[in-house]
């Protein structure tokens, strides 16, 4: 009788494990940004009176196991964008310490792509990575587009940032930085690398 009841008392408390290892598993499952509610808005806590935070409990779970980095600034284009447009912002890119960023290849072909990515090194030395996952993870449906993300997690997969900004459309960088600069401080960063650049080529040319 008594072996019975230490037995139904285990297998409760295994049941009981497997059970929460299973709500885990799914909450980690669940797409960040589907959570949060928000693409590229900082995620503010939301709790109730008894104390209860859902979103910390999440967060706390997605941060498992993984590991937070520096902040990145990305640029995503296409060849599809005028060249006079590349021209103009490939430099302060450069400036800046901007990565380049394309979803897919030129007209479909691995060696118009090819092409194009010698082109770009050789007249400006600069490298672009090309990633489709990084625009689902950061949302971004249209070219060009600046976006800042703050501790860029390289182990999180395809888990959206917790906090990133994007500004849209063919503008000039400085403009855009001081657009995220004013939602976010640390941005700042990038534009006195930008403007640095600037201040001390235009010197040298005086």
């Amino acid at each position: 009788m008594h072996f019975q009841k230490r037995l139904s008392i285990k297998n409760f408390l295994i049941g009981k494990a497997i059970f929460a290892a299973a709500i885990s598993l799914f909450l980690l499952s669940v797409p960040y940004a589907a959570r949060a509610g928000s693409k590229n808005i900082p995620l503010t806590d939301r709790g109730n009176a008894n104390g209860f935070n859902a979103d910390k409990i999440i967060k706390d779970l997605n941060l498992f196991g993984k590991t937070q980095g520096e902040d990145k600034l990305y640029y995503f284009f296409s060849f599809s964008m005028p060249m006079s447009s590349l021209e103009t912002v490939i430099p302060q890119l450069k400036k800046a310490g901007a990565i380049m960023v394309l979803r897919g290849m030129k007209d479909d072909s691995m060696k118009e792509t090819a092409k194009a990515l010698m082109e770009l090194d050789g007249r400006y030395g600069v490298k672009v990575n090309i990633d489709p996952p990084l625009y689902r993870r950061l949302g971004i449906d249209r070219v060009p587009a600046l976006a800042y993300v703050k501790g860029e997690c390289s182990s999180c997969g395809n888990t959206p940032p917790e906090k990133f900004y994007t500004v849209y459309g063919d503008v000039s960088l400085d403009y855009a930085l001081e657009r995220i600069a004013k939602e976010d401080h640390d941005a700042e960063r990038y534009l006195e690398k930008l403007r640095t650049g600037w201040f001390e080529k235009n010197q040298t040319n005086n």
